[in-house]
Order: C-alpha cells, then structure tokens, then sequence
C-alpha cells in the first residue's frame, strides 16, 4: 500500500509543479509580448515622422497646431491622435516593465508632453475617457492588477 501511496504522490506533486512551471512560463511569454508593444509603438511613431516630416515640429519643437499653419491639417490632427494613442498604450503596460525600463518609458511620455501643447491638448480635453492611463502615469498599479482585469474579463464583470 505504501508503494502506491508513494507512487500517487508523486504523480501528484509532479503535476502540481508541471502546471506552476507552465503558468509560470505562459505568464512570462505574456508580460514579454506586452512589453514589445512598447517597442514597436514608439517605432510606429518614429516611421510617421519620417514619413510626414512636416509634423515633427508640432511635437517636438512646441509649435501649435493651427488650421491655418498647416497645410495638411486633417492628417495632422490624425497623427496627433496615433501619438496620443501610442503613448496610452505604453502607460496602460506600465506593470509590465522592470523599474529602469518604466522611467526610460516615462521620460519618453514626458518628453512628448512637454514638447507638444497640440497633444496635451488631446489628451487634456479626453482624458477621462481615452487616455486615463497617461494621467495615472506616475501612480503604481496595485499587485496583480492586469491579471484581476484578465480574470474579470474572463468570467464576464
């Protein structure tokens, strides 16, 4: 009896950590997307500045954006939006980069905002309602936030 008692328990702690090292690893591979989304937006917006030059001084030089300064307004106003956009998108991950990586990306965030009155004017008139996580950007997540969020999501709340 002792023999298939031992036998059972070790099948059962062999499953127990198979299944911690494979959450582990799947919460890893998880993170490690999340934070390549970063990478991959401010590349975005590098690609839309080389390609419309001409919008580069209203975010990085803090030249306003006026209808009547810029010939292209529409599509600088679109671009203004994609900028804003990629920025919430690097603050609504912040959780998932190490400390040093988060303050490079924050000095991204800040560099833009400061250079840029056109876009903190976008994100002042909207954020309460599309870019909550560019105002709570200095603000910690609590523990495990993204994965409450993904649960909550999961079960329907």
């Amino acid at each position: 009896m002792t023999g298939w008692l031992a036998i059972l328990l070790s099948g059962l702690v062999g499953g127990v950590l198979g299944t911690a090292v494979t959450a582990l690893f799947t919460w890893r591979s998880t993170w490690v997307s999340y934070s390549d989304v970063a990478n991959k937006l401010a590349l975005d917006v590098d690609q839309l500045f080389i390609r419309y030059s001409e919008f580069r001084p209203y975010f990085y030089d803090n030249l306003p954006l006026s209808s009547d300064e810029c010939s292209d307004y529409s599509r600088a106003l679109a671009a203004r939006e994609f900028v804003a956009d990629s920025l919430e998108g690097i603050c609504d991950n912040r959780d998932v980069y190490s400390r040093k990586d988060w303050e490079s990306w924050l000095d991204y965030v800040k560099g833009m905002l400061e250079t840029s009155p056109t876009l903190r004017q976008l994100i002042d008139e909207k954020k309460d309602d599309w870019y909550p996580s560019i105002w709570d950007r200095n603000k910690p997540r609590p523990p495990f936030a993204r994965t409450r969020q993904f649960w909550n999501e999961t079960i329907g709340r």
